[in-house]
This record gives C-alpha cells, sequence and structure tokens, in this order.
C-alpha cells in the first residue's frame, strides 16, 4: 500500500504516553516519551522517522531545534496558524528548517466536528486572515527551504484548501497534510476530498474510524487502522498517481475523545454555506455501507475512565495494530505494496 521509507510516526498517536493528554482522574503517565525515545519506538517499529511538535524553549515559549542521533525523517507538527503572530510562525518555521524537516504543519483554527459556525471571529474572516499571513510567510519559508502545510483538521473542507492555494497563486511553498479521516468530520468522502486537493499534499496523517449512526448525525471513534471506514488503498493509489511531491506518512490514531458530526443540523450545515448536496451525499453513501447502528457500545479506554497504567497500554495496543496493518498485515493486497 505505502512504502516503509515513506511511513512516520506521528506522536499524537499516544497523547497520554507523550505528556500531552491526562487521564480522566487527571493524571498523567510518570515518565512522558520524548522525542529522542519517539524516534527510538519508530526505529525498532521498521518506520523511518516521526513527526511530533518541536519542545518550547523555556524564554518566550519558542520552538527549540531538535536533531535525532541517527538518520531519521522528522515532520514538524505546529500550532494554529490563525493565532500565532507572525514572528511567532517565523520561529517555527525556522525552527523546522534548523531541525532538518521540510515540513512545518499548521492548522486553521481549534475548532473540531466541523463546528465552524463556532468560530468567535467568523470563518470568512478567519480565512481571510490566513491567506494575508501566508502571503507574508510563504517567501520567508522558501528561503528557509521548508513548506507550510495546513490541515484538513476538523474544520478546513476540500474547497477551504483550493481556495487558499488559489490566493497564494499556487506557490511552491504552500501545501497540505491530509488527515485521511478528519474529512468525515466535514462531511466529505475521505477520496473524493483527496482527489481534489492531492496535487498539494506534502504529508499524510493515516488515520481511521469507526462511524456510529447517532441522532443527530454520526459519531468518529477511534481505532486501529483498517478497523474503520478510510479506505488506505484507494487513497494510496490516488497518492501515487496524482500527489508529485516527495510525500511521507504518519501513522496516527485518532483521539482519544469520539467526535459527534451533527450532520442531521441544518444550523451545522449552515457552517458550509457554499458547498452542494452533492458533496455531502458521497459521505453518506460509505456510511450507509460502513457505519454501526446507533445504541451500539463505543469509546476509548481514556473515555471510560481507564487509570494511567491501562491507557498506556490501550494506546500501544492500538498503534502496534496500526504499524502491522500497514506493513502488510492479512487484509491487504499485496500487489498494493510499493
Amino acid at each position: 500500500m505505502i512504502s516503509r521509507e515513506r511511513l512516520v510516526l506521528n506522536a499524537f498517536s499516544m497523547p497520554h504516553a507523550c505528556g500531552l493528554l491526562p487521564t480522566l482522574s487527571g493524571d498523567f503517565a510518570s515518565a512522558p516519551l520524548g522525542l529522542d525515545a519517539l524516534a527510538g519506538i519508530a526505529k525498532e517499529a521498521g518506520l523511518s522517522g516521526i513527526d511530533a511538535p518541536l519542545p518550547m524553549g523555556v524564554e518566550h515559549g519558542r520552538p527549540v531545534a531538535w536533531r535525532a542521533s541517527a538518520p531519521c525523517k522528522f515532520v514538524v507538527e505546529g500550532p494554529d496558524l490563525h493565532a500565532l503572530s507572525e514572528d511567532s510562525a517565523i520561529e517555527w518555521i525556522r525552527g523546522a528548517a534548523r531541525s532538518g524537516s521540510s515540513i512545518v504543519r499548521f492548522i486553521a483554527s481549534p475548532l473540531l466536528c466541523g463546528e465552524r459556525l463556532e468560530c468567535s471571529v467568523g470563518w470568512e474572516s478567519r480565512l481571510r486572515r490566513i491567506e494575508g499571513k501566508l502571503a507574508r510567510l510563504l517567501p520567508i519559508a522558501q528561503g528557509e527551504g521548508v513548506a507550510i502545510c495546513l490541515e484538513n483538521h476538523q474544520d478546513l473542507d476540500s474547497e477551504d484548501l483550493l481556495r487558499l492555494a488559489d490566493a497564494v497563486h499556487g506557490h511552491p511553498n504552500f501545501g497540505v497534510v491530509f488527515d485521511t479521516g478528519n474529512p468525515l468530520a466535514v462531511a466529505e468522502h475521505p477520496l473524493v476530498f483527496l482527489e481534489r486537493i492531492a496535487p498539494l499534499v506534502h504529508h499524510v496523517h493515516l488515520k481511521d474510524y469507526q462511524v456510529h449512526w447517532w441522532e443527530h448525525g454520526f459519531r468518529l471513534v477511534r481505532c486501529h487502522a483498517g478497523r474503520g471506514v478510510v479506505p488506505f488503498v484507494g487513497i494510496a493509489r490516488t497518492l501515487s498517481a496524482r500527489c508529485p511531491h516527495d510525500w511521507t506518512a504518519g501513522i496516527e490514531v485518532a483521539a482519544q475523545a469520539t467526535r459527534s458530526i451533527r450532520a442531521s443540523d441544518p444550523r451545522w450545515h449552515a457552517g458550509f454555506p457554499g458547498r452542494s448536496l452533492e458533496s455531502f451525499s458521497s459521505v453518506l453513501g460509505l456510511l450507509a455501507v460502513r457505519a454501526i447502528p446507533a445504541g451500539e457500545p463505543f469509546g476509548s479506554v481514556w473515555e471510560n475512565g481507564g487509570d494511567s497504567k491501562q491507557v498506556l497500554a490501550d494506546e500501544w495496543q492500538v498503534l502496534q495494530e496500526s504499524i502491522a496493518y500497514f506493513h502488510g498485515q492479512p487484509g491487504l493486497d499485496p500487489e498494493d505494496l510499493a
């Protein structure tokens, strides 16, 4: 499906183990993993690197450059571009360059579940401000040899990403981090989404979701890759055929918290005023076949109140199962491994 040379480990697959998420009772992992430990895990798992946030400096919260002791691909996961000052965004770009990364990934907002009407400044205003920032930052990124890549982080739809690419006139240092599961959060079919934006993709988050019907729409529940609804073989083929960049792919297990998408609520749809009914109907065809009936139990060990030891064990198990899936375990067509 995807060659091992492209595969890296995404730190957000193990948010509790990495010290990013406490248990529901408020306990953090006693010995959180750092970047060197993650790189070691990636190497042992047969992966070529990691994608993770840079460590933050003590002074001014500046990202600190990081280099692995052994050869290791590194993709930098940055914060909300809209909320960053331009000086801070430049620090992230330069931090990525000093760390040997050719990519710095930003998000466009902290919004989740496609809840764009919750944007305090208005979604259109947010996009316009991001367009202005990109215009000023991209020449700096080009000078540093770094691509600024926005992730479809359960807020941006494919039309937004095409709009931003057009606003920066197809700048070669603008790109996309394509999260394979997140199109579902804005009610787009992952393959339809990718087919539209494939030429912009520099990096991929390989994330799957089980989908449970819900009275207000549907829920996205974390699972290991291959157990959910995301069509990874089709995604790999589309990237091979249509992506011109030397893309990498981070194996990412979805967030511990279930995401609830209010796709049957007209107020939710009002956050996507330019979308056609056809774009929404494509994902319904996928879910009609693969979604789990309402009322079936769902929720992670973390979500069900597990202690630190239980959450750590669960994170590691689900990650190992995802890595095994992408290494070509039963269920994959060997002819797609290339």
